[in-house]
């Protein structure tokens, strides 16, 4: 069922699954059509769109737009909070993850990568906007900033 990409469930797992609650007197099962209903208004409100292209060998290909779908995970909280914006650099110990790399840091263009930072006052700082700095100390596992004087 498209509508449920966390919990993907074919019509005969839907069948098996209220078969077995209504044999369990569970009250109010719903029927595997408002399911089917349900899943409709879901994707129509918050799925993506399947783009399908036909091959020159005549195989058919489908694709999703990645915008799409980060748009969705950004919109999560339950996603949101695990999404790294900001690249990490840590001291060449350990490079696990996509935003631990000289590459994502150093020559990504800002405007697309993470346009925004939020500081701990709650204010919104944004890529070349003129900002002054305080204090500038850099410790492991915090925030980096590259500054460049013009």
């Amino acid at each position: 069922m498209p509508g449920f990409p966390r919990a993907l469930f074919s019509e005969t797992e839907i069948k098996a699954t209220t078969w077995y609650s209504r044999k369990l007197g569970v009250p109010n099962v719903p029927t595997i059509e408002q399911v089917k209903n349900h899943s409709e208004r879901i994707d129509n409100i918050a799925g993506i769109t399947t783009h399908t292209v036909d091959g020159k060998m005549g195989n058919t290909y489908a694709w999703n737009d990645w915008r799409e779908i980060l748009g969705h995970e950004w919109c999560n909280p339950l996603v949101r909070k695990h999404i790294k914006t900001y690249a990490e650099d840590t001291g060449g110990l350990f490079m696990d993850g996509a935003w631990h790399g000289e590459k994502w840091r150093f020559h990504a263009d800002p405007n697309l990568a993470a346009p925004m930072a939020r500081g701990s006052d709650g204010k919104d700082y944004f890529v070349e906007e003129l900002a002054m700095a305080n204090t500038w100390e850099e410790s492991p596992r915090h925030a980096y900033a590259l500054v460049q004087a013009r």
